[in-house]
């Protein structure tokens, strides 16, 4: 699109050098763009690719795990206690304990 914007610049008549000095730049600079736009297609794709892949896994390993945790709760129904807690139980992180601010220094009189 850069390109063809620069070359109907060039080829239209009555542009002043200012403009021409301006599509001279812009065609710089497009140049130094192109090559990073294509390095960023190339990423992208492959990120989308990655992401595919990650979700096509995921379902199944949710679905595992939601039948494993199932047949710990039946397990614990038939006097396996403590199993689901076991396995699957989270540590809380510790909260963050707040600091009482110091006391004030004791007012000083006004100076007289």
């Amino acid at each position: 699109m850069v390109n063809s914007l620069v070359a109907k610049v060039k080829k239209s008549k009555g542009a002043s050098k200012a403009v021409l000095a301006a599509v001279k730049a812009l065609a710089r600079a497009n140049g130094a763009v192109q090559p990073k736009e294509a390095a960023l297609k190339a990423a992208i794709a492959a990120s989308t690719k990655a992401r595919a892949e990650r979700d096509a896994l995921d379902r199944p390993l949710r679905r595992s795990l939601s039948v494993l945790k199932l047949r710990t709760r039946a397990a614990e129904t038939e006097g396996a206690s403590g199993l689901y807690a076991e396995l699957f139980a989270t540590e809380a992180a510790p909260k963050p304990q707040k600091e009482e601010p110091l006391p004030d220094a004791a007012p000083t009189p006004p100076a007289l």
